[in-house]
């Protein structure tokens, strides 16, 4: 009976859970009891965790309610930014005072991208940011596209990397081509993300009633595309006819310019 209570209680003291471990939150089905001299402190509704404090091991009866820790002496409980506290009212203020014996870092660590001007095309908009304009920016690239209603992002393709578009208004209609005659088509909304392979040509098109927009991201330092249209207007016409079967109407069409977002109408 000894032994069969010695293992019990080795089996409870397992069972706390060990510093700075989770002990609660919003679907949590763990232990919720601390180690001896820790805390279960709520961090957020999906995680809360055991941190050194003076209150002794305690148990949450619901995982999702825990023990509330104390912040150490002199440390604001709440988050103070610049213009709430002190006497800075902007970061530029704030950098007057502020000197290091290695200098200034020479390029800027943020880009205002809101604030940069969009090209215009016939069927919305573009805007690119890559380390052309965000000079830092050596592993990231984005293009923020909007497309009126009945409007298209032209079939293009990107030569080296894949593409993650990440749609922020309206809606869309991905058609993407593989090879040996292979597509796909996707219809996508707000919040969705989408993913292109590399060489893949694929269009988007504004299937709503309202401006869509979204992003299209690269891990690249240079944004890259290549139009379908402008490719063929700078291939010797006799070629495309050729290879194509087009005719000469259809050819003199062609636009040696990216028309990039097509309107309604025009495609």
């Amino acid at each position: 009976m000894k032994s069969f209570g010695l293992l019990a209680l080795v089996g409870l003291v397992r069972a706390a859970v060990p510093l700075y471990g989770q002990c609660g939150g919003i679907n949590w089905t763990g232990e919720t009891a601390c180690v001896s001299g820790a805390t279960c402190v709520y961090s957020n509704e999906y995680y809360s965790q055991c941190l050194p404090g003076t209150a002794t091991t305690t148990t949450t009866a619901n995982p999702t309610t825990t023990t509330a820790g104390t912040s150490p002496t002199g440390i604001p409980s709440g988050a103070i930014t610049i213009g709430t506290g002190g006497k800075y009212s902007t970061i530029s203020e704030a950098l007057k005072d502020t000197t290091s014996p290695q200098g200034v870092a020479p390029l800027p660590f943020t880009f205002a991208a809101s604030k940069a001007p969009a090209t215009n095309v016939t069927g919305g908009s573009v805007k690119v940011v890559d380390s052309r304009t965000f000079n830092i920016s050596k592993t990231i690239a984005v293009a923020e596209v909007t497309v009126v209603p009945g409007g298209i992002r032209e079939l293009h393709w990107h030569p080296t990397q894949p593409e993650w578009t990440y749609f922020l208004e309206g809606n869309a209609r991905v058609t993407v081509f593989a090879s040996s005659a292979n597509a796909r088509t996707f219809d996508y909304q707000a919040g969705d993300i989408g993913y292109v392979p590399p060489t893949f040509g694929h269009y988007v098109e504004n299937t709503g009633n309202e401006t869509m927009k979204y992003l299209e991201i690269f891990k690249t330092d240079i944004y890259e595309d290549i139009s379908l249209n402008q490719w063929l207007a700078l291939t010797p016409p006799d070629m495309v006819k050729a290879h194509l079967q087009l005719d000469d109407e259809t050819i003199s069409q062609l636009q040696k310019v990216k028309p990039v977002v097509v309107g309604p109408g025009a495609w």
